[in-house]
């Protein structure tokens, strides 16, 4: 797992920021491909084929199982940007640093975020 803390907002200077931002998203999409099959899929023999998503709603439960390419695809492609409130977001991926562990050494790491009940409204797309 990448284990990266990114202080930008220490820097005053706006262009300083602005350049390690240039950086850090110019890394991640060169390492994109690799950072999306490591968070959803995994390494190894225990790397995932397969995504199972359940749902339960008052009314009724659904269910849906795709292969995990087509899940990475998914959820990986696209842009690589910014969010307002400071956190990148990879496709459709939310990465932001972890914190809330009461100065833990886990508050350092990052966590990543994302809404498999998408895969539904895919589905009903097609």
């Amino acid at each position: 797992m990448i284990l990266i803390r990114i202080r930008t907002l220490k820097y005053t200077n706006k262009s300083v920021r602005l350049l390690i931002k240039i950086e850090i998203i110019a890394w991640l999409m060169k390492n994109q491909s690799l950072i999306v099959s490591d968070i959803l899929k995994g390494q190894g023999k225990f790397a995932a084929e397969w995504m199972l998503v359940a749902q339960k709603t008052n009314v009724n439960a659904r269910w849906i199982l795709k292969p995990m390419n087509f899940c990475m695809n998914y959820f990986g492609n696209g842009e690589i940007k910014i969010t307002t409130r400071g956190n990148f977001r990879i496709g459709r991926i939310t990465m932001q640093r972890k914190g809330g562990d009461g100065g833990r050494e886990t508050a350092k790491m990052l966590q990543f975020k994302i809404n498999p009940a998408e895969i539904f409204e895919n589905q009903e797309a097609l």
